[in-house]
């Protein structure tokens, strides 16, 4: 008979940990719903500029077209900023094109909401990495667990997108029309993501180098040591068939 591998018991997750993790989880829902929120209004206001529902499903492209641009790029800086100073710089662009958007649609200018759309969808290509600090505080065996967590966050957000156009009647006042007004909303709710995203302490970029003191009970196997800044370059992924793998599932979701 095969000899049985002994396991070792887990080790809690850590309370810094926990605390953490919840946080970025209420950054996660406040960004999902922010995002589909914007996006509906994308689709909306192209429709209402061109009168085209072919081009209105094309700002979803466009946006995603933000997100490849800026991914990979945001994620190196992750390592060398940290993940917080990445994250924000993610809100701000993020708000500063929904401005953008609502600008655009009270002036009626096509081409700004078209830039307007195309700068949110680099701000959501930095949100999207919100995955990075999370899996950073767990090990390999146990970032499933965290993704949940995460992902949870994301569920609840796309739930919540709708509740923002509730206050669209109540600023009626501001004669801005129910696009522009659904948009403003939009920029409080992700600058409140950014105060949640200030609370994170330390930044997990921290906690990574340092997995092992949080998880004594772990058996991490290889060295760990400097995963915080490393990690493969563009030309290896696009030979690593593990990434491809990815890669291609991605694109097809």
């Amino acid at each position: 008979m095969a000899a049985q591998v002994r396991k070792l018991p887990k080790s809690p997750i850590p309370g810094v940990i926990k605390r953490n993790t919840v946080l970025l989880t209420v950054v996660q829902a406040l960004f999902a719903g922010a995002f589909q929120s914007v996006m509906v209004i994308a689709a909306l206001g192209i429709f209402f500029f061109t009168h085209s529902a072919t081009l209105g499903g094309l700002a979803s492209a466009v946006a995603i077209g933000g997100r490849v641009l800026v991914a990979y790029g945001a994620g190196r800086l992750m390592d060398r900023l940290g993940r917080k100073t990445v994250l924000y710089g993610g809100i701000a662009v993020s708000c500063a094109a929904i401005l953008l958007m609502a600008y655009a649609l009270y002036w009626s200018s096509v081409w700004l909401f078209w830039a307007g759309i195309f700068a949110f969808g680099s701000g959501a290509g930095v949100m999207n990495l919100l995955r990075v600090p999370v899996t950073d505080m767990y090990p390999a065996s146990r970032r499933g667990e965290g993704m949940g967590y995460l992902l949870t966050g994301s569920v609840v957000g796309t739930f919540m997108a709708p509740l923002l156009s509730v206050f669209a009647p109540y600023l009626d006042f501001m004669s801005l029309g129910s696009y522009v007004v659904m948009l403003l909303v939009s920029v409080p709710v992700m600058l409140l993501g950014a105060l949640f995203v200030k609370l994170v302490s330390p930044d997990t970029r921290e906690i990574l180098s340092n997995l092992r003191e949080y998880y004594p009970k772990e058996n991490f196997g290889i060295s760990i040591a400097g995963s915080a800044y490393g990690g493969v370059s563009m030309q290896e992924a696009l030979v690593t068939r593990s990434l491809i793998g990815a890669f291609i599932t991605s694109a097809f979701s």
